[in-house]
């Protein structure tokens, strides 16, 4: 039976080199996860049903009574090139404090130079 005989030094040697391998590794990998959900945000359904909530807020005569389904309960469209149509529905209390129900269609697209969302149209009714 033959022994080999490890170098402590070369062992050293081995070890220290992955462990500098290992953090270069997660490095790198974990800046470039990072930059590319920088550089192109992803923006979905769900983004669009809330910006649209807000814009549909925004035409209310008392917003703080809106009560919105889920997105579940919404038509969204991805029409393409960041643009999407949301029809779907609110109630909330008119201008006599009576609760209606409004129903609406909006179109909206996201700017990825600006990061803003824009309102193209919105009809409530």
């Amino acid at each position: 039976m033959e022994r080999y005989k490890v170098n402590p030094r070369t062992a050293l040697y081995v070890i220290f080199g992955s462990i500098i391998f290992t953090i270069i590794f997660i490095i790198i990998s974990a800046n470039q996860s990072r930059s590319a959900s920088n550089i192109y945000p992803i923006m979905g359904n769900t983004d669009a049903f809330l910006v649209a909530k807000e814009f549909v807020s925004q035409k209310l005569k008392a917003p703080s009574t809106a009560k919105f389904p889920n997105s579940n309960h919404a038509e969204i469209i991805n029409t393409g090139y960041n643009r999407w149509r949301v029809t779907s529905y609110v109630d909330a209390q008119n201008t006599f404090g009576a609760m209606i129900r409004n129903n609406f269609t909006v179109l909206l697209s996201y700017n990825d130079s600006t990061n803003e969302w824009l309102l193209e149209n919105i009809s409530l009714k």
